[in-house]
């Protein structure tokens, strides 16, 4: 398992999961999403991978940041993404992504971890 700690964000990879771990507020802009992305490629090895994305602070997203993580050229190798939230933020986050244009790979938000989990066992990283 190979561990990156940086500004707030926490990451580290279990083939194929990039788990990612928001523990304090931050804001993520364009060159942050980027940096992101960036470190979950180099993590999964340059390999095609999946990443669970544990929210437990406020991070916020910017137009930019938002504009770039939806575009799958960004990040050939990223084949998904489950972002587990607390409980009571669920409604804001499906609300979200219901003004979410057409995301170019699979995405959810879960509540609770371990579905999340098995939601993203059933993505084809190869596929």
């Amino acid at each position: 398992m190979t561990l990156i700690d940086s500004n707030n964000v926490n990451m580290y990879y279990g083939d194929p999961v990039v788990h990612i771990v928001f523990d304090e507020d931050i804001e993520l802009g364009f060159s942050q999403i980027r940096e992101i992305f960036g470190q979950a490629e180099k993590l999964s090895g340059h390999k095609p991978h999946v990443i669970l994305a544990e929210v437990k602070a406020d991070v916020s997203i910017t137009q930019a940041g938002r504009r770039f993580g939806l575009r799958k050229e960004e990040a050939p190798f990223h084949r998904g993404t489950a972002v587990v939230i607390k409980k009571e933020l669920y409604p804001l986050a499906v609300a979200f992504l219901n003004y979410t244009p057409n995301l170019e790979y699979p995405f959810r938000v879960f509540a609770d971890k371990e579905k999340a989990i098995r939601w993203l066992n059933g993505i084809s990283v190869w596929g």
